[in-house]
């Protein structure tokens, strides 16, 4: 159970922290995607640095970890202002249909085999 807890909440860390970094560049499941890869990496990392530390890993040393992930979420989610949270998919949905990538592309023409 308290590995399950750790996992969902460094992978709620990772996207908090990737949309709050990467918000306008990113759509939503590739927030929640490349959040969740990078809030296990850096959790991960973190209880690592701290078991290596203590010369041991324990139960203990998770249950902190895993209060600090939740509580990190809390943070980066309260700390980001909640105008930003509903209109940052708006302004990038306008950006894009603004932007080159709306352009139709040229039809690309076939080669000739020329057969002598």
């Amino acid at each position: 159970m308290l590995a399950t807890l750790f996992l969902v909440g460094a992978a709620l860390f990772g996207a908090c922290l990737v949309r709050r970094v990467l918000g306008r560049l990113l759509d939503g499941a590739e927030t929640v995607m490349c959040g969740a890869v990078a809030g296990w990496a850096l959790s991960t990392v973190f209880v690592y640095a701290l078991a290596r530390r203590q010369g041991q890993l324990t139960h203990t040393l998770m249950l902190w970890a895993t209060a600090a992930a939740w509580l990190a979420a809390a943070v980066i989610i309260l700390l980001q202002p909640a105008a930003e949270m509903i209109f940052s998919t708006t302004l990038r949905q306008e950006s894009l249909s603004a932007s080159s990538f709306s352009r139709p592309r040229a039809p690309m023409r076939r080669a000739r085999a020329r057969s002598e």
